[in-house]
């Protein structure tokens, strides 16, 4: 007879787990260089850029919540958005999709509960062009909301820069150059895609699996989380 309590087969791979560890330093480094900000308790929103940001944008917003508590300061709240598809903005039928895109955007920090007093901090996977945070960024200065970027990769400086004195703003990174785009963009691991269209949110993904989506949350909260609190921590 097979004893009933085998230990259960772990749905990530030893890869898998090595994708996510990849992101930790890139982490680290942004918080770093976001510390005053962060011990200030600047940030009131972390609005993850969906569909490959939501990994990074979740390890940011636990590390967060968790320095917030320590320093008796109100934690930041989650959002995600799906940042818009650049192709669409040289279409004429795009322009009424990027319109209706933003009044979209806009709505979400109309709700009393997503009411932004301070700045918002996005989080991205790679910068490339900046093309698929316009929307994003144009509706926050729209509602005069001011925010800062954390993104793991940039992969040309000169557009984070023209970014910066574009809309104002701060934008961090772990990593850049031409091969600045971390592992996590060409997984299933978050679970969600970018709908085809010009939605505010990503879908569900039904090619992803769900026990290794829970998987990845599980071992962020469990593993990676608390080792980037302890190195921040200790980086005084």
């Amino acid at each position: 007879m097979r004893e009933s309590f085998e230990k259960q087969e772990d749905p990530l791979s030893r890869g898998e787990k090595a994708i996510l560890k990849e992101l930790g330093p890139h982490t680290l480094t942004m918080l770093n260089e976001l510390r005053d900000e962060i011990e200030q308790g600047s940030y009131s929103m972390i609005l993850g850029d969906d569909a490959s940001g939501r990994i990074p944008a979740l390890m940011v917003w636990n590390v967060l919540k968790e320095i917030y508590t320590r320093r008796g300061l109100t934690p930041p709240v989650m959002r995600y958005i799906a940042g818009s598809a650049g192709r669409y903005l040289d279409l004429r039928e795009g322009q009424e999709k990027l319109h209706e895109r933003m009044s979209q955007l806009e709505s979400t920090f109309s709700t009393t509960e997503d009411q932004v007093s301070d700045k918002v901090l996005i989080v991205t996977d790679t910068i490339v062009t900046g093309r698929s945070l316009f929307a994003i960024l144009d509706s926050l200065v729209a509602r005069g909301i001011h925010f800062d970027i954390a993104s793991i990769g940039v992969m040309n400086l000169e557009v984070a820069k023209d970014m910066e004195e574009k809309y104002g703003c701060k934008i961090v990174y772990g990593m850049s150059g031409e091969d600045a785009t971390p592992k996590i963009y060409r997984t299933l691991l978050s679970g969600v895609r970018k709908d085809r269209g010009l939605d505010a949110v990503a879908i569900k993904d039904g090619n992803a699996d769900q026990s290794k989506v829970n998987a990845v949350r599980k071992y962020l909260k469990e593993k990676i989380v608390p080792s980037l609190i302890k190195d921040y921590e200790s980086t005084k």
